[in-house]
């Protein structure tokens, strides 16, 4: 839903919208690989449609709702610090578990483009919302970005999902081929 904005990039090839028309999906899955400009600030005391992301990402959500029956937005989760798998690694390789870490692997950085995520989904018709986020939580309901029990991070240093991490979600994914199996979709 958003352009790309890295500095490596010296030009943008976004033709998503031109793959979407061409094949007309039923179901998309929209997947921000960056969520760099959902995070940016958002002037909470102005009403939402005023915030140019949040227009961006309506704008296409109207056009791909004008094609696919179904669409799946990937609600946003804080990300790891930079080498956040480097600094879990020199911890634990001292002897002490993740855990005397609390929060320190992660950025708290989610806010504003989880209520940009979540108004989409609110304004769009067609729109279902995917959380990892309730799959993630230590028994206190904190996000730490690993299992504070096992030591095994979610995420690595570009906020991919570890193989841990993605055994954590996989119910999910179970869930949505269960009902696209009952449903035809």
């Amino acid at each position: 839903m958003t352009n790309t904005d890295y500095p490596w990039c010296d030009k943008e090839v976004n033709n998503s919208l031109q793959v979407f028309y061409t094949f007309k999906p039923d179901i998309v899955f929209v997947l921000i690989r960056s969520m760099k400009t959902s995070k940016k600030w958002l002037n909470t005391s102005e009403p939402i449609k005023e915030d140019l992301i949040f227009r961006d990402y309506m704008n296409r959500m109207s056009e791909m709702e004008g094609v696919a029956r179904k669409v799946y937005l990937l609600q946003a989760l804080p990300s790891c610090v930079d080498a956040c798998t480097q600094k879990a690694l020199d911890f634990t390789s001292a002897g002490r578990p993740l855990r005397d870490l609390k929060e320190d692997l992660i950025n708290r950085d989610d806010f504003f483009a989880r209520m940009r995520i979540s108004e989409v989904g609110r304004r769009c018709k067609k729109c279902e919302i995917i959380d990892y986020l309730p799959l993630l939580v230590d028994e206190n309901g904190r996000y730490l970005g690993y299992d504070a029990e096992t030591n095994l991070m979610f995420l690595d240093d570009i906020n991919h999902f570890t193989r841990f991490g993605k055994e954590r979600i996989q119910i999910v994914f179970n869930q949505l081929a269960k009902k696209f199996g009952e449903t035809g979709l």
